[in-house]
């Protein structure tokens, strides 16, 4: 929907410029070209960019409450708001000056104050100031679909939708954190609530900031482990139909053009009928063809367009476009991340803004609420790593020149969240430790425990515990984070209707036995009888495809290793603090396909570095 950002001054005489917050609005055009709107007094500043979605003429923000007490700024949409309204005018003779859905959720706090959160169905980030209990109340949903950044020292809390607009504020001094660019290059993304740079932090989803008397307190407002438990349910297939029906629905809600992501997978297919289902006659869908694919993910999204009669588009992306299409991207980066499926998610929502799309629905979510990933059921690999956690690196780099095993595999049975991380990452251990400046695996083994076994429940079976692992990390860093970062580039917003609060907080309850598998083969079956259910047969017995662009001929032609070589090297004069300059030409000169990974989200950082970097 738009960009947010704020600047609250927590030391008398201590404020902004009187044009920075206007800088830092600026920062974030493309998330909201519409229109802008602004906030000032002595002690707090709020900004916002705005991507007309609903109420056109009247939902311009930020919206002042009738006796100028209370101000509020959001990003996101409260897909429930018509209900919520009616709840207000019903039990509380609310009056309503706009039909936005911001205006609804600051007259719920008015009337809820911030329990009001609990009532909400959406995507959002929001500030609230409440100037009569000098409260400013600053919160992110549930599952981290909108971001928010934000600043803090005793002398002010700056905050944004963006780590550009934070840092316009020309109030802090940019430093890349080392331990963020180790993390990254291992992950492929800065892991919450880290960022890249010092002292800025990811709200974490779920989670809510309250400024009372110039006091910060930052706390937990939701947690998926609440709702686990070990219902059995004989009506699972219906209820979960009946719930993802009604999320389909509200995500549905728009005064402008919808239409969606079609990869020919299973997700995006189940999404797409059932949005066919509301009688949406003529919306467009999209997918990408890649050349060097094995499996053609074009053959099945024109499968299910034709059965359901929609206007599809089907965009080829060449090898030889790859690098170029990041480069642009990289514009509207705040901090690096890379995944290939943001080329594709990029290009295709760039598409859809030529066709005057202003939403495109996607399926991200599905394999974390119903256990999608071949990782969640490779037991006794998983069990493996960790397992020679007492025996030094030496000697088991002395047993990978036995022949034994490779460095990189030994590397995983010592490290266990270390090995967790590559399964998604792809990085080459024994390439990041080469490339890598102060290599410690136990540190970052330590640190990715924090991160990755904080959100464990010892009370519930391995593959529901690496479900909600995926949901609380992966999911957050990479799937949504790529998702709005790459749709609102193009001024495109992306939704996810499998990340509906109700939806994931049922089947959550659920025991294993009703609606998972164990084993991979027979994974996500609730989603296959659906789609059986709904015509979509032909997509169930697909293998599950990831939406990624393969780096075959991305990498392996002269032409781009140049450029990737080169792009690097010109990043030096910040990076040689963080790689060993010395070896990367060793690698990119000895291409290994196992290196592919290591080698992208290196460019992607040196890319990142060379436009967008602060420091």
């Amino acid at each position: 929907m738009c960009g947010i950002c704020g600047y609250i001054s927590l030391k008398d005489n201590h404020n902004l410029d009187n044009h920075a917050i206007n800088n830092m609005v600026n920062t974030m055009h493309h998330r909201g070209p519409d229109e802008d709107g602004y906030y000032k007094n002595n002690y707090v500043n709020f900004g916002m960019r705005r991507l007309i979605i609903i109420d056109k003429e009247n939902g311009s923000q930020p919206i002042i409450s009738k006796n100028n007490e209370t101000v509020i700024i959001m990003n996101g949409e409260i897909f429930n708001y018509k209900e919520l309204r009616n709840m207000l005018i019903t039990n509380h003779n609310s009056k309503f000056r706009t039909n936005s859905d911001t205006e609804v959720l600051l007259e719920m706090y008015k009337n809820y104050g911030t329990q009001a959160i609990k009532y909400l169905d959406g995507m959002f980030s929001f500030a609230i100031y409440d100037s009569k209990k000098d409260l400013i109340w600053i919160a992110r949903d549930r599952f981290g679909i909108k971001p928010l950044y934000y600043y803090y020292d005793d002398k002010q809390l700056i905050f944004g939708s963006t780590i550009d607009s934070i840092i316009e504020s020309k109030k802090i001094k940019a430093k890349i954190n080392n331990t963020s660019v180790q993390l990254y290059l291992l992950l492929s993304y800065v892991p919450s609530p880290l960022s890249i740079y010092n002292n800025i932090y990811k709200l974490l989803p779920g989670h809510e900031i309250f400024i009372k008397n110039k006091k910060i307190k930052i706390q937990k407002y939701w947690d998926i482990n609440e709702y686990i438990d070990i219902k059995k349910d004989t009506d699972v297939n219906n209820k979960f139909e009946n719930l993802l029906n009604s999320s389909v629905l509200k995500h549905s809600v728009s005064d402008q053009p919808v239409g969606t992501f079609l990869s020919g997978g299973l997700d995006s297919s189940v999404i797409t009928k059932k949005y066919k289902s509301l009688n949406h006659n003529n919306f467009n869908s999209y997918t990408a063809d890649f050349d060097n694919k094995k499996h053609d993910d074009s053959v099945f999204a024109k499968i299910v367009a034709n059965k359901l009669d929609i206007k599809h588009h089907n965009y080829k992306i060449n090898s030889n476009d790859f690098l170029p299409i990041i480069d642009e991207l990289m514009e509207y980066i705040d901090e690096p991340v890379y995944d290939s499926a943001m080329v594709p998610s990029y290009i295709l929502s760039k598409q859809a803004k030529d066709d005057n799309l202003k939403v495109l629905l996607a399926g991200n979510g599905a394999d974390e609420i119903l256990g999608g990933y071949k990782r969640h059921y490779n037991q006794f690999p998983d069990f493996l790593k960790g397992s020679c956690s007492s025996i030094s690196e030496d000697v088991l780099n002395y047993l990978s020149k036995m022949k034994l095993l490779s460095f990189h595999k030994l590397l995983q049975l010592k490290y266990k969240f270390i090995g967790y991380a590559i399964t998604f990452s792809g990085i080459n251990l024994e390439s990041y430790k080469i490339l890598t400046k102060n290599c410690n695996f136990y540190t970052l083994e330590k640190q990715l425990s924090n991160y990755f076994s904080n959100n464990d429940n010892k009370n519930i079976s391995n593959l529901k515990k690496l479900m909600i692992r995926d949901l609380k990390t992966y999911l957050v860093d990479n799937g949504l984070s790529i998702l709005d970062k790459t749709t609102m580039a193009t001024s495109i917003e992306g939704r996810v209707p499998y990340l509906d609060h109700k939806l994931v907080e049922y089947l959550i309850s659920l025991d294993d036995s009703v609606y998972l598998s164990n084993n991979y083969k027979n994974s996500k079956s609730l989603l296959r009888n659906l789609a059986k259910k709904n015509n979509l047969k032909e997509i169930t017995q697909r293998n599950k495809i990831g939406f990624n662009h393969p780096l075959n001929g991305v990498i392996d032609n002269n032409h781009n290793l140049n450029k990737i070589k080169k792009t690097i090297l010109s990043a030096k004069h910040i990076l040689n603090e963080f790689i060993n300059y010395d070896q990367i030409n060793i690698i990119l000169d000895n291409y290994k396909k196992e290196n592919n990974e290591n080698i992208m989200n290196l460019y992607i950082l040196a890319t990142w570095v060379n436009n967008k970097c602060y420091q």
